[in-house]
């Protein structure tokens, strides 16, 4: 265990002040040990992945970071037609990813390049490109705080939804993911309704068509330059009872563009009663010009990413008003709503929160 530790360098943003404690967990046991000392001193605690979907607060956090990096995979089951795979939470996502097309296993191709690690895709839900992570997960074994078992949770437990699931919804909090099972397959099984791809062979050809989009600097910033972490402002879900007042209220100011692509999206990305509207659209359509508050700005050519260019000295405060000032000038302009995607840990709780 760690004390006054630096969390921004925890961080993709690369953003945050200090913690009080922090401890990298790499053993399921050891968590049975923490969390007696956890109790018996009454400290409080946050759980933390990778960092890519996680942006701190500049204040002192007076509590202790757990860091969960187990790395442990075995195989549960396999045959001629499937795979079943454990993975350790603490797995870096994408070299999983990686892992699995050069072995020819479907399921994972169209999530390459996704930051952060394994622990925090059921979490989310994490998906892309026609493709989500709760199609492929047989079950969760997670640390349960409440009552210091090690559980293990199924699919149909975790009730899993659009970028949802009940570990950042009814039970957030309360579990601590230490590895999942993905059942993935040998049968050619692609998904390219949103690809740029007619035909594929191997899920292999799927990632580098992925990867390429991904890196060529328009959908993502490419590795390394500004800090980010993925997509800030995450697609808006509207339900199809919603569209009459949306499409009158944009009526009334005029934004016929975005009418045409609500519509769109109404008739291409239905989902039962609703459908998803990327906020980069709307983003796109209000701004003539993206703000600018110190070192935080939206990435010109996908602007649902906020990035840290760097060029000052990044601080939390004007990240917060670039925030506020987006999501209020959507709403204002629009009667939108957009939300955000990424775990903001020590935050006031905003409206947009």
């Amino acid at each position: 265990m760690q004390e006054n530790f630096s969390l921004a360098s925890l961080s993709s943003m690369e953003v945050g002040g200090h913690c009080r404690y922090y401890i990298y967990v790499d053993n399921v046991k050891r968590l049975d040990s923490l969390f007696r000392w956890i109790d018996s001193e009454n400290v409080n605690y946050i759980i933390l992945g990778g960092g890519s979907n996680t942006i701190f607060l500049d204040d002192f956090f007076d509590g202790l970071v757990i860091h969960v990096g187990i790395v442990e995979k075995s195989i549960i089951n396999s045959n001629k037609t499937d795979k079943v795979i454990e993975v350790g939470a603490g797995v870096d996502w994408n070299e999983f990813v990686q892992e699995t097309v050069e072995n020819n296993l479907w399921g994972l191709e169209n999530l390459t390049l996704i930051p952060g690690y394994v622990g925090a895709v059921a979490v989310q839900n994490v998906g892309a490109y026609g493709q989500e992570v709760k199609n492929v997960i047989e079950y969760v074994n997670a640390f349960d705080t409440k009552t210091h078992n090690h559980v293990r949770l199924s699919n149909v437990d975790c009730k899993f939804s659009f970028r949802q699931s009940i570990f950042n919804t009814s039970e957030k909090n309360r579990y601590i993911i230490t590895s999942i099972a993905f059942n993935l397959t040998y049968t050619h099984r692609p998904i390219l309704s949103r690809l740029n791809i007619k035909e594929a062979g191997t899920p292999n050809e799927v990632r580098i068509e992925i990867e390429k989009m991904r890196t060529n600097g328009i959908i993502l910033p490419k590795p390394g330059v500004e800090g980010n972490c993925g997509t800030f402002f995450r697609a808006t879900e509207i339900n199809f009872n919603q569209l009459p007042k949306i499409i009158l209220m944009n009526l009334i100011k005029l934004n016929i563009i975005l009418i045409f692509r609500i519509l769109k999206c109404a008739k291409k990305q239905r989902r039962g009663n609703t459908f998803k509207l990327p906020s980069s659209l709307i983003i796109y359509d209000v701004f003539q010009e993206y703000p600018c508050f110190g070192s935080f700005t939206l990435y010109e050519t996908n602007p649902a990413i906020v990035v840290n260019k760097k060029d000052k000295e990044p601080k939390i405060e004007d990240l917060v008003e670039l925030i506020n000032f987006v999501i209020d000038t959507v709403e204002r302009k629009t009667s939108i709503t957009i939300p955000i995607e990424p775990e903001l840990i020590g935050f006031d709780k905003k409206r947009w929160l």
